[in-house]
């Protein structure tokens, strides 16, 4: 069980800066995103979700996990919408969806 402190803590990492929500209402799809950090990006999914950080942090380890186990296993992975990440001997390629050149 989580002690008090830890969840006091979670709860201020959890709330969202200034602006956040306002930005990702103006970024609905078509506009091209950049983030320069991985709290700025947790922010974002935070402010089109509703999810805690915490949840959003556990989802995206998982999914960046799995496309690594697809590289290791079939040395690829497709990312519908993305393109396709193929494992060469010593990087791995990105090869874009249709829709992204």
């Amino acid at each position: 069980m989580k002690k008090t402190e830890e969840i006091e803590k979670e709860k201020e990492t959890d709330e969202l800066p200034p602006g956040i929500e306002e930005y990702s209402e103006q970024t609905s799809g078509n506009i091209p995103i950049s983030f320069w950090d991985q709290k700025e990006f947790l922010y974002h999914i935070r402010a089109k979700t509703g999810l805690e950080i915490s949840v959003i942090e556990i989802i995206l380890k998982e999914y960046f996990q799995e496309i690594r186990n697809s590289l290791l296993r079939k040395k690829e992975a497709v990312i519908f919408g993305i393109g396709r990440l193929v494992l060469g001997k010593r990087k791995v390629n990105f090869f874009p969806a249709k829709e992204l050149k």
